[in-house]
């Protein structure tokens, strides 16, 4: 990541969002002030608060963020190590964040374009 030396970290962290102490905790783990972690679960129910308003089905959000995350990785990386990296823990955020129980499946085979 060009002007970010921290390491990317996969885990996950359930927050209940009214719960000030909730907060307080996730903030903890993941070193960042409190308010940057109120401010994110504020923006992720806004994208899905404006998704409805524009009618946009479930694909559609899902393909627009796709695009988003893409954008983001390709702008704020300067290799494809990096951006390898970030899409790797992505990845593994997912599979982990959809409690799918076995573990990815990697193949390097693959000739299919997932877009």
């Amino acid at each position: 990541m060009a002007d970010d030396t921290r390491k990317l970290r996969t885990f996950l962290i359930n927050i209940d969002d009214d719960d000030d102490a909730s907060i307080e905790k996730a903030a903890q783990m993941l070193g960042i002030p409190p308010d940057d972690v109120r401010n994110t679960l504020t923006f992720s129910r806004e994208v899905f608060i404006v998704a409805e308003a524009k009618k946009l089905t479930k694909g559609q959000l899902l393909t627009s963020l796709m695009s988003v995350v893409s954008l983001l990785i390709k702008d704020t990386t300067d290799t494809d190590e990096e951006r390898a990296e970030i899409c790797t823990r992505l990845f593994e955020g997912l599979w982990a964040a959809a409690e799918i129980e076995q573990a990815p499946k990697y193949s390097t085979d693959s000739g299919e374009i997932v877009h």
